[in-house]
């Protein structure tokens, strides 16, 4: 559908490209949350109004639209495919801000800039000789400028086939998934500035006021013939406010093949302060 309107998202274009390179498309992504990659164009870029906003692994560039050819500049990957961290050389009208990382998390990897992920994959034979694989991914991120912030869990089936690995319905499958959130969403909901005078000297302070939403609950789905499970538990978007994401989410997923048995892994991400 999205090549019909003449346009590829990020999230496509790193399935392609790991598809050609024989990679797992985790290895490739540059931003985690599949929703917020579908949103970008395959360049990680998104317009907003009159301001364009290129989106790396590491940092947010934001140009007005006038400028926008000057992130053309601004590349994903190296040569070598590897995702670039650094921070691109200065250009003129372009203006960037680091992603944080957070300061500790429960999980096998590093975080990732802007959140944190963490994925498990099981197979039905050996990785080598494999056709069938369990796919499990959980998420918790924002972005500067309060550009995007979602926090969700992503369960797929997927098949080797002659281009790579590809979601599959398949009959009979049985998909699950079993998942615990603890989350806080720290959000800002209004920004004032009052005025003080102090003999003959006057000064302006701004004032923010915060929500904080917390998210707790358990989710359980079970899907027949299906190809994925996805569950978004924070979907709060373009300029959402979000001003920090902390919590936990532990997640079982499983797939059960009516033919050849079961598999299963776990996910468990914590994002502190």
């Amino acid at each position: 559908m999205e090549h019909e309107a003449g346009f590829t998202s990020l999230r496509s274009d790193t399935e392609r490209l790991a598809a050609e390179l024989n990679l797992y498309a985790y290895d490739l992504e540059v931003v985690e949350d599949p929703f917020f990659a579908t949103a970008l164009n395959a360049e990680g870029e998104i317009q907003v109004a009159d301001t364009v906003y290129k989106v790396t692994h590491s940092w947010v560039y934001q140009a007005p639209i006038t400028h926008a050819a000057r992130l053309n500049s601004i590349v994903l990957r190296g040569d070598d495919h590897v995702i670039l961290t650094q921070k691109s050389e200065e250009i003129l009208g372009v203006e960037a801000i680091a992603v944080g990382r957070p300061a500790e998390l429960r999980s096998k990897r590093d975080a990732v800039d802007g959140g944190v992920k963490e994925h498990c994959i099981r197979y039905w034979t050996n990785e080598e000789d494999a056709r069938r694989r369990l796919k499990g991914k959980a998420w918790m991120t924002h972005y500067p400028w309060y550009l995007w912030a979602t926090v969700g869990i992503e369960l797929e089936y997927e098949q080797k086939g002659w281009f790579g690995w590809s979601r599959r319905k398949t009959q009979g499958n049985v998909l699950s998934v079993d998942s615990y959130v603890d989350v806080e969403v720290k959000k800002i909901i209004n920004k004032y500035e009052e005025e003080y005078t102090y003999g003959d000297s006057t000064w302006t302070v701004e004032f923010i006021e915060y929500e904080t939403i917390h998210l707790n609950e358990t989710y359980i789905k079970t899907k027949t013939s299906a190809s994925e499970i996805r569950k978004v538990f924070w979907d709060d978007t373009l300029f959402s406010g979000v001003d920090e994401i902390t919590g936990s989410i532990f997640t079982h997923f499983g797939i059960e093949r009516p033919t050849d048995g079961s598999r299963e892994c776990w996910v468990d991400i914590t994002r502190t302060k």
